[in-house]
């Protein structure tokens, strides 16, 4: 039996990225960015979410150093998106021992008036609430071995 519980919030989060797993034979993997988008000019918090992060990892939107990033633990890199990113999709970028891995667009920046994930803007699109929703998600989908079950 599956239980699903519907929660209403004015926030849009994505809880799938819909790339792979990444191969970690290269000694970490980059698998998802959560939020994957954010409003022009309005820098979001962001967590990379992958495999053997470890101090020293550096990561990139669009070619730009996301600020603040810290290593939470082996799976998780927390930080901010920078500010000056242009309208459009961005490359997500996790360096790490000479080693630079890459989730193609997997970032987009919205014009003003447009609301993340093209729905109406309430509140500020990815503040905390928005990305710990995200993580929760996240977590579950991993406790439940990565399936993802659907309304």
């Amino acid at each position: 039996m599956v239980h699903v519980a519907l929660l209403t919030v004015p926030f849009c989060v994505a809880l799938d990225s819909g790339f792979p797993d990444a191969d970690t034979s290269l000694g970490f993997s980059l698998t998802e960015v959560v939020p994957v988008e954010m409003t022009l000019g309005d820098p979001v918090p962001v967590v990379f979410l992958g495999d053997g992060f470890a101090p020293g990892a550096e990561a990139r939107i669009g070619g730009l150093t996301v600020s603040g990033l810290e290593v939470l633990n082996p799976e998780t890199l927390s930080g901010d998106t920078p500010s000056a990113l242009p309208e459009g999709a961005h490359d997500v970028e996790v360096s790490q021992d000479g080693v630079n891995l890459v989730l193609p667009e997997a970032f987009t920046v919205r014009g003003p008036g447009v609301g993340v994930c093209g729905c109406a803007a309430a509140g500020r699109p990815g503040s905390w609430p928005g990305v710990a929703l995200g993580l929760l998600g996240l977590w579950g989908r991993r406790r439940r071995g990565g399936r993802v079950f659907a309304a």
